[in-house]
């Protein structure tokens, strides 16, 4: 059998972080759907496939510090059930 295409994804729209009088605009983050087309060769007819693109807090924060070190708590973003720190550079 295929893949469960039934799964329900989740889907954010980030706008933006800020941390302390910097604010960081995520919205290019936002998801959106890309068309692939494939053009019809032999017996094979063209297609056109959709993908739909998401990107997850992962993408701008990193995890917590493994030691249980200290770490700017004004970082924290805490998206439910995986709290992780911002990281301006991912």
């Amino acid at each position: 059998m295929g893949a469960d295409r039934s799964a329900i994804i989740e889907v954010v729209n980030w706008n933006v972080f800020k941390h302390k009088e910097q604010v960081y605009d995520l919205k290019h983050l936002r998801p959106y759907t890309a068309k692939y087309s494939r053009p019809a060769k032999g017996d094979d007819s063209a297609e056109t496939y959709s993908v739909n693109i998401t990107f997850s807090h992962h993408c701008f924060t990193r995890g917590l510090p493994k030691d249980g070190g200290p770490y700017d708590a004004s970082l924290l973003f805490d998206h439910p059930g995986d709290p992780r720190i911002f990281d301006e550079r991912r």
